[in-house]
């Protein structure tokens, strides 16, 4: 039950949901750039129309060029993002098939197309027989999240480690996943979505051996029969039936029923993530308690605050945010990192009234947090709201 500060806390969380997917970078472009995923670089719509036309020059006058291909192609794809209509990203696959038919770009760029489908993992499992040998950081996430899809923890074990060395990973979204899952239970069960605070938390178990106790649960994996099968055998729980999926009410129920298949079969703690939203929380909203960077599930209330305060004082490591020898270029790390802000700020009023050198602590992380920030700066004021 979200109780006293909860539903204020739950506001921010709403707040932030808002925020946190829709800060774009708006800039006109004139020459072809790296297309990276948007958890590194999220770029509007007429960038990315852009970028393709840029892209399809290069390609097409050096047909060999697959570094060329791929950036043609990830143009495309995210340019359809904002209109599901465009079928350019299909053209780039007809022109990559008849220029460089079977190299690891083709494969690549099919596995995308055809991502959730039978035919995907013919193109997927040829493409991980390929990886090269220097891949970047979106290579590394897509082959990463298909090998924990797959229930495939000899090729997570390779790719988190070959990624995690790579330091193409963010450190500051490495450091926010670390101190999730420090707030958390032994055993627990952490479940949400998004690469952002997945991919980092299975790199840290995989690459770094830490927190390997805990079980990282993808939601929009358990609409796959596969990662069920590997997911509830691995946790040993009965798998429950489950329904013909046409619709998405269907697809909802069936994870709906897995995840409390997993919550009560396994009888560990659950915590679900902040950055699901509302709306994929909301089976769960009224025993679901605040604890700082997460929110546990509880049949019965208790002093969660008491918590809360236990997790930012004793287990959070966050005086990266105030100085940091790293810099912060990923736009998911500067979310990230401004989340902090909207989930403890209520610890400040507790705080003032009761701590004054906690009070001046938090308050100067929080603070710092937000100046080295990289976002927008109406968007950085509404934050600052939150801890006058």
């Amino acid at each position: 039950m979200i109780n006293n500060k909860e539903e204020q806390n739950m506001q921010k969380i709403v707040l932030l949901a808002t925020l946190v997917i829709t800060v774009l970078h708006i800039s006109a472009q004139t020459k072809a750039e790296e297309i990276k995923s948007p958890i590194v670089s999220e770029q509007d719509a007429d960038y990315y129309a852009t970028q393709t036309v840029l892209w399809r020059d290069i390609a097409r006058s050096n047909p060999k060029d697959e570094q060329a291909w791929k950036n043609y192609f990830r143009a495309a794809w995210y340019k359809k993002w904002y209109n599901q209509a465009d079928t350019t990203a299909n053209d780039v696959l007809r022109e990559m098939e008849q220029t460089i038919p079977g190299s690891y770009i083709y494969n690549y760029a099919c596995y995308r197309k055809y991502m959730g489908l039978d035919e995907c993992h013919l193109y997927a499992q040829a493409a991980m027989k390929q990886l090269p040998e220097t891949m970047d950081q979106h290579d590394y996430n897509i082959w990463f999240c298909y090998a924990a899809q797959m229930g495939d923890e000899e090729n997570m074990e390779r790719i988190a480690k070959r990624y995690y060395n790579s330091g193409l990973y963010s450190p500051y979204v490495l450091q926010y996943n670390y101190n999730e899952l420090q707030g958390m239970e032994e055993n627990g069960i952490y479940i949400g979505n998004g690469d952002a605070i997945l991919v980092p938390k299975w790199m840290m178990q995989y690459a770094k051996g830490l927190h390997r106790d805990k079980a990282i649960v993808c939601m929009s994996f358990l609409v796959l029969k596969h990662y069920r099968e590997y997911l509830f055998k691995k946790l040993g729980v009965e798998m429950p039936e489950f329904k013909e999926a046409k619709t998405q009410a269907d697809y909802d129920e069936n994870v709906f029923r897995a995840v409390e298949a997993l919550r009560k079969g396994t009888g560990r703690p659950t915590y679900f993530s902040t950055f699901n939203g509302i709306e994929i929380n909301k089976p769960w909203e009224d025993k679901l308690y605040n604890e700082g960077l997460t929110l546990k599930y509880s049949d019965k209330p208790y002093d969660n605050f008491k918590v809360k305060r236990k997790n930012a004082e004793e287990c959070y490591l966050m005086e990266y945010l105030i100085e940091s020898f790293s810099p912060n270029k990923w736009d998911s790390g500067n979310r990230l990192n401004a989340n902090y802000v909207v989930m403890l700020s209520d610890l400040l009023e507790y705080y003032k009234e009761n701590n004054i050198k906690r009070y001046k602590w938090l308050h100067r992380i929080l603070t710092k947090s937000l100046d080295n920030c990289d976002i927008e700066e109406e968007r950085k004021q509404r934050y600052k709201e939150l801890i006058k």
